[in-house]
Order: structure tokens, then sequence, then C-alpha cells
């Protein structure tokens, strides 16, 4: 996480454990959901103490960029809370029968499930298939959709809007279009300079509908170099929950993640 401050960053993991991580549970992103998901059944010690860990993982990885596979094993069996969630991933925890978390689905996925009359929509597909048992995991996220009338994927033109309008509200950013798929936004702040990037999909049902990166120099801080906030809980910052409904609030909580990138530099 270039530019991101480890003592600035510990910090706030720890105040967020404390909230409820509520800036990671607004990103309309599956792999924020999947941490959230797991966050929520662990007690409050343990949300913090996972802070903790997660925190002791990025100073060694910022220590030691190149560790053997062998040193991480390690640190990972170190950080019981951390494996549990990262191990699988890594290939350090057992494999598990597969089953289907509608919460974890693409909103673009899911859109293109209940459309399906071939499958009978969303009813009948859930009889082809393996759910969860969860009663939570057969409905979508609740902080992003309350309903499954709500997954409606916002359309890429009002989605490239909204962002335009917002970075130029807070930050009175200048908009470029480097590509098709590409916009950046630079901007003066009192103290420096801003740059974001944001790469919007341009079709597609399986692709995230954008992902960002933040850089940014201010005053004689290292510089904060392709940054997001989900990078904060070593996690994607591929977005790919943003509805129609949600899309106002989703790119108002995108500017306060990039908002926080910027403080904890």
């Amino acid at each position: 996480m270039p530019g991101l401050d480890p003592v600035k960053t510990r910090e706030h993991r720890r105040q967020q454990a404390g909230l409820g991580f509520p800036l990671l549970r607004g990103s309309p992103n599956k792999a924020a959901i999947g941490l959230i998901n797991f966050l929520d059944q662990l007690s409050a010690d343990e949300r913090l103490s996972f802070a903790n860990q997660l925190s002791d993982l990025a100073d060694a990885q910022l220590t030691d960029p190149g560790m053997v596979v062998e040193a991480r094993d390690a640190l990972m069996r170190s950080l019981p809370l951390v494996e549990r969630y990262f191990g699988r991933q890594l290939g350090l925890t057992s494999t598990h029968v597969p089953t289907i978390d509608v919460r974890l689905m693409p909103v673009k996925v899911l859109a293109g499930v209940l459309r399906d009359e071939l499958a009978g929509g969303f009813d009948g597909w859930t009889k082809l298939v393996k759910l969860s048992e969860e009663p939570l995991a057969r409905m979508p996220p609740a902080h992003h959709a309350t309903s499954l009338q709500e997954i409606d994927p916002v359309a890429p033109a009002r989605l490239r809007k909204l962002i335009g309008d917002g970075m130029k509200k807070r930050f009175g950013a200048a908009a470029q279009r480097v590509a098709s798929d590409h916009s950046q936004f630079t901007a003066q702040t009192p103290n420096g300079s801003l740059k974001v990037d944001v790469r919007l999909a341009t079709g597609g049902h399986s692709r995230p509908q954008f992902d960002y990166s933040v850089n940014a120099k201010i005053e004689d801080r290292p510089p904060l170099w392709m940054a997001s906030y989900e990078s904060v809980w070593l996690t994607s910052a591929q977005w790919d929950y943003v509805t129609e409904t949600n899309a106002d609030r989703s790119v108002a909580h995108l500017i306060r993640q990039i908002e926080t990138c910027l403080e904890l530099n």
C-alpha cells in the first residue's frame, strides 16, 4: 500500500473495528461484502484482534515485500483470524464443498439470473444450483439492496456522470478521458495534488462495473500511489454491486473513501 502511513492505518483499522467497519461495509464490492460477512460472525474482541493481526500482516509485507512462501505461510499461521479468512485463498486451509452465496454474486450476474426465463428466473435457478443454507446468503446484501427488486445494475453512462460530478464537487477535479473505459480526475488540493483513475466496464455480464486508484502528493509525505480504501483491508477495489437505487449513495461513499486514503497518507 504505497504511501499509506502504517501507524495511521493501524489505528484506523482498530477504530473501524470498534464501529463495525462502516467504511468497508459501504463498498458495493463482492470482495468487501465477503470480508464483512466473515467479520460479522466475530465477537467484538475478535474484530479488534482481526484488525491488529491484519496490521501485523501488512507491516510484515511492507518490511519484506519479497517474503518467501515458507516465511509467508509461517506468518499467516501466527495470525489465526487472518488465516481463517485469507488462508483458503492462499491454499493454507482445507478445501470445502462450494455453495452459492447470493450476496457474493456481482449485480450484473444476479440481474442476468433474474431475467433468465429459460431457467425460471430466481426461483427456477435456485433449484438448479447448490445454495448456502444460511438464510442471509439467499438474499442480496442488505446494505446495498433491500430486495431482489433493486437488482438493476446502474447504467454505465449514469455511473460515469455521478463519479465525475462527485469528484468535481468535492475536489474541484478536472476530468480527462484516457480511453473509452478509463477516466482520470486531477485536482490541486490546499496541500498538494490529487489524481484518481477510474476504469469503467464497457460491457459483459461478469466484469466489475469499475475500479479506482488514488495517487497524490501532499506536502512532504511519501507519494500516495495506486491506493484504494479496500487495500487498507488487503482486498480488491473492483466495485460490482452498484444499482440504479444505490448509485448516488455509492458514489458519495467512494468520495469518502478517497478522502480517507488522503487522511491515511
